[in-house]
């Protein structure tokens, strides 16, 4: 990985509550996994950027995450994730 990729508590917490309450969670947790290995490699290039220009946004299955990359610490971190499907 060129990036480390951390997860805040508060994303955690969120990832666990979508996890839960999903039909699918072999889905979520691959989806998971997927976002991790995605944003580990080229952060820049995945999602799609927001008005800051280090907070982008990306959607994978049936997950989305909002994430922070510091280009100069080569890290990223996950601060935000939902379900990116309505029920």
């Amino acid at each position: 990985m060129n990036y480390r990729v951390d997860w805040t508590e508060e994303a955690d917490q969120q990832l666990a509550a979508v996890w839960t309450a999903a039909d699918d969670r072999t889905a979520v947790t691959v989806a998971a996994q997927r976002i991790e290995q995605r944003l580990g490699l080229d952060p820049l290039t995945q999602g799609e950027a927001r008005d800051d220009f280090d907070v982008r946004i990306l959607f994978d299955g049936p997950l989305g995450v909002v994430y922070r990359v510091d280009v100069f610490a080569r890290t990223v971190i996950v601060v935000s994730v939902g379900s990116s499907r309505s029920r």
